[in-house]
């Protein structure tokens, strides 16, 4: 197809495939946009950029192919006993593989809880390719233990889990936490780790 004016464009002409350019005139000179370029998203929208509801994966590591933001709500277990919690939904956003969790959950009452403590119902499983924290970067400061207050806790999420192992920072050793949940026991989150797409 010939350059052409869209106004002189007829109804009978062949749908545009994509190798046709557009002509625009910037500063007395004409250029050309190819259709290509407007119909492969490669011209960024003035408002903003919509992503589809379910992620559409691309295999090019250089592709964008997600961005979602969302709220999910934790549960907290300990090794032995319970706890119940009086909120637990927490922020993420999703940039590519990235995952990003922001928030506080609070715990109502505990019923003799001991040993290690998990976190799960994380939105996205850790990638499959991690070992273990390799791929994460951690902030869960806690507050209201029983004893003495035990501060910032450090975490890690196995390959392929969607549940993080806390301990207590204790001399740069972990310490297990479940023996110090009590009411009113506070989690702060700030973290990110990778996903598998």
């Amino acid at each position: 197809m010939a350059d052409a004016k869209i106004s002189a464009l007829s109804a009978s002409t062949t749908p545009l495939a994509g190798t046709e350019v557009l002509p625009i005139v910037q500063g007395g000179a004409t250029v050309k946009v190819s259709v290509d370029n407007l119909t492969t998203g490669k011209i960024v929208p003035a408002n903003a950029i919509k992503f589809p509801a379910t992620q559409s994966t691309s295999s090019d590591a250089n592709t964008l192919d997600d961005y979602e933001e969302g709220t999910f709500a934790v549960a907290i277990t300990p090794t032995s006993g319970s706890v119940t919690m009086n909120f637990t939904v927490l922020q993420y956003t999703k940039v590519g593989r990235q995952v990003t969790i922001t928030g506080e959950c609070n715990i109502d009452s505990v019923s003799l809880p001991s040993g290690d403590v998990t976190i799960g119902n994380l939105p996205f499983p850790n990638s499959a390719n991690s070992q273990r924290s390799s791929n994460t970067s951690f902030y869960i400061r806690a507050y209201s233990f029983t004893g003495a207050p035990l501060g910032i806790c450090a975490g890690y999420i196995n390959a392929n889990a969607s549940v993080i192992d806390v301990s207590a920072i204790n001399d740069f050793v972990g310490a297990s936490i479940g023996a110090n949940l009590q009411a009113g026991t506070t989690f702060i989150f700030a973290f990110s780790y990778m996903t598998t797409t």
